[in-house]
């Protein structure tokens, strides 16, 4: 060993120790003054590669497996620091095929099997599950008993979401009304759905969660069409109270059942319907960990960033994260949050939209555009979940769109008299559709 390769050793030893003690940007020190002396031994580079990976800087660590496994092709730890890089920056495509050759020449660890199933989800979550504003279907009931679904009036409303700037659609979504679908008719909504837009636009569906056969619901869901199949987390699937080893029991048994069901691949998510159900991050890890090939989106409820923050830090990079409420839109753009899947998207589903494409852009979304929209979605977050969903079809029929002229404002849920809109809530709805262009207009000066 040469005086170079002997210091070059010593600081690879003390690379180790500052990696050891979390110390990484010491530790890369260390690493690149070895690589400076011993340019050529590939254990360097590795290690400083999981340095890089430690502080987050992947593209770096990237670029330091590829030299290992340059200078050495049968070093299985190159291999896995550049399979870890990729998937973190979600190039999942060539994670999956790095994972793969894991899963070929280090066959005994377990963990290139995970990568493997996380990235290829995250390969099918980027390519169907884009982000920004998804539009939410209000169900179109018959004004007749027994209130069938209207079909006739399904795709004249898929498309005035559409020409709003959805994304995407929730063909079968949370609201109250459509626990009262049943199995089938959530099933054959999606369908219907799903046939309309074809390739233009993405549709997902919410599952219902109290049916005996769940998964089988589960797989119905998916091969009518639905992009992804949402669960939402109520009783009995999820319970306030309930632990973290049975719920993640209760994930993994539902996987296991789609898994004997059928072979067809479904994207799974779970979605908060209340800010007072609200999930712990310990639990929501949980769960993610024990469907690493199936739970990819999860539509959060917060009431606030600081809860929506600390359970973006335990969903794993294969995952989309969605919020489903107005108070802190703008803000949880900033945070990374993907998009926006709450009941909003039945009203100005294009606002959101707008706040989306443009919240970056500093000359765009100046400060008296954000004050304004924000001023706007503090004021119809109390309007928009107010009676919903029969709140959203007099909404709708107060635009006088062609599209809802056949739109019964009905409901299958039982009420009283103080549970239905009346007169002051017919102002309400029609001063918040004039506020809507307000902003439109103000958004376009």
């Amino acid at each position: 060993m040469s005086e170079a390769q002997q210091k070059a050793l010593e600081l690879k030893n003390a690379g180790n120790e500052f990696f050891a003690k979390g110390d990484h940007k010491k530790a890369i020190e260390s690493f690149t003054e070895a690589i400076q002396l011993d340019p050529t031994n590939h254990v360097l580079y590795s290690n400083r590669a999981a340095s890089h990976t430690s502080l987050r800087d992947f593209s770096s660590a990237l670029q330091d497996a590829e030299k290992t496994i340059e200078l050495n092709p049968s070093f299985v730890k190159g291999y896995v620091r550049k399979a870890v890089a990729l998937y973190y920056l979600r190039r999942f495509d060539e994670a999956e095929l790095a994972y793969k050759h894991l899963m070929e020449v280090d066959p005994s660890t377990s963990a290139h099997s995970v990568g493997q199933q996380q990235s290829a989800l995250g390969s099918a979550v980027s390519k169907t599950i884009p982000d920004g504003s998804w539009g939410q279907l209000v169900a179109p009931f018959s004004s007749e008993a027994p209130h069938g679904i209207l079909k006739e009036a399904v795709a004249p409303a898929c498309d005035w979401l559409l020409d709003r700037g959805c994304v995407g659609v929730i063909s079968v979504g949370p609201a109250a009304e459509m626990n009262k679908l049943t199995p089938e008719e959530r099933v054959d909504l999606s369908k219907h759905v799903a046939e309309h837009f074809g390739s233009k636009c993405r549709s997902i569906a919410f599952a219902d969660v109290s049916v005996k056969d769940l998964a089988n619901h589960v797989v119905q869901l998916a091969r009518s069409g639905a992009k992804a199949v949402i669960l939402p987390l109520v009783a009995p699937f999820f319970e306030k109270n309930v632990s973290t080893a049975e719920f993640t029991s209760r994930i993994a048994d539902l996987v296991g059942k789609i898994s004997l069901v059928s072979d067809v691949s479904v994207i799974l998510g779970l979605a908060e319907m209340s800010s007072s159900l609200s999930i712990p991050p310990a639990t929501l890890s949980a769960a993610f960990a024990a469907a690493p090939g199936h739970l990819g989106l999860f539509i959060d409820h917060s009431a606030g960033m600081g809860s929506l923050k600390a359970k973006k830090d335990v969903i794993p990079a294969h995952a989309k994260v969605f919020g489903s409420t107005l108070s802190n839109l703008i803000e949880s753009w900033t945070g990374g949050v993907n998009g926006y899947m709450g009941i909003a998207g039945a009203f100005f589903p294009h606002i959101i939209q707008w706040t989306f494409a443009h919240y970056q852009d500093k000359v765009e979304l100046n400060v008296q555009r954000s004050s304004m929209i924000q001023r706007f979605l503090s004021v119809a977050e109390l309007t928009v979940k107010r009676f919903f969903p029969i709140n959203a079809k007099m909404y709708l029929k107060i635009t006088n769109d062609v599209a809802f002229e056949n739109l019964g404002i009905v409901t299958r849920q039982p009420h009283e008299p103080d549970d239905i809109p009346g007169e002051e809530d017919i102002v309400r709805l029609t001063h918040l559709h004039e506020l809507v262009h307000y902003v439109m207009d103000g958004l376009k000066e």
